[in-house]
């Protein structure tokens, strides 16, 4: 009894994943959705304007991201100058 109970089942779920598998197959394949949206690079996608590199497009930022590219906008960008150190010697290594 219990080996017919098992084959019987087997056979079930079998005709279940048969029906699901075609019904898959026939069905409208979905369209890829991306995971992630495009997002504007610090360098832009602009033509440089200006000696200081190219501004991002403000176009291209999305609204919720804007006023964080334009607070980046402010921050200084260090340049070597003759009070950085070149280089550092520690003699203990």
């Amino acid at each position: 009894m219990g080996l017919v109970f098992v084959l019987l089942s087997g056979y079930e779920a079998l005709r279940t994943l048969n029906r699901e598998a075609a019904e898959a197959i026939c069905a409208r394949t979905p369209q890829p959705t991306p995971l992630i949206a495009a997002v504007v690079l610090p360098g832009g996608h602009t033509p440089p304007t200006s000696p200081g590199g190219a501004p991002p497009n403000e176009a291209e930022i999305p609204g919720h991201l804007r006023p964080r590219a334009q607070a980046l906008a402010s921050v200084p960008v260090p340049t070597p100058g003759p009070e950085r150190p070149k280089s550092i010697f520690i003699s203990a290594i």
